[in-house]
């Protein structure tokens, strides 16, 4: 495969492996979050580090215990090629996390919102034609908690595995 094609082609694994992240952790999947690390890969999160397959153990039971939902974005993916099968990857991310202990749930109350801004470096291999991270390092550029009004009561409300949509057959929308 021509080089310009293959790199392509491990970039669009590499932020599939992002996003699948952001789901893992957001639906405290442990299966899903666990699965985008190498199994020896680690993961240094500040208040966490150590192997990946434990980060996902610790962040989906703290997810259940500390938020009532959480919603992760990346962006701004710049890829570093090292050589074959190595690539260096900063990812800006966006978090959203409501606390269980900061949200009232009468006739659209308010609650409180940490809003997280960062970046992650990673460095993905490719091991077995797949990449997945090698080494994490959360990065914290901005946090702040901000009031927020719970307008959007009307629209379903996300949940945890399995008890989310994404997990339920539906016949309205394909699964993805």
């Amino acid at each position: 495969m021509d080089e310009a094609v293959q790199r392509l082609v491990d970039r669009a694994q590499i932020e599939e492996v992002l996003n699948r992240y952001c789901r893992g952790v957001d639906r405290c999947d442990e299966a899903e979050l666990a699965g985008v690390y190498h199994p020896d890969g680690t993961d240094d999160h500040g208040t966490f580090s150590g192997k990946g397959s434990d980060f996902a153990t610790w962040a989906c039971e703290g997810g259940r215990r500390f938020w009532e939902a959480s919603n992760h974005t990346v962006h701004n993916v710049i890829v570093e090629w090292v050589g074959d099968g190595v690539a260096n990857v900063e990812s800006y991310v966006l978090a959203f996390n409501q606390r269980v202990d900061d949200i009232e749930r009468h006739d659209g109350g308010s609650g409180r919102v940490e809003v997280f801004a960062g970046r992650y470096i990673d460095r993905f291999e490719r091991r077995d034609g797949g990449w997945l991270i090698a080494h994490r390092q959360a990065i914290r550029d901005v946090v702040t908690v901000v009031d927020a009004e719970l307008w959007a009561e009307r629209i379903p409300t996300g949940g945890r595995m399995p008890d989310d949509a994404l997990y339920r057959p539906t016949t309205d929308a394909p699964r993805v």
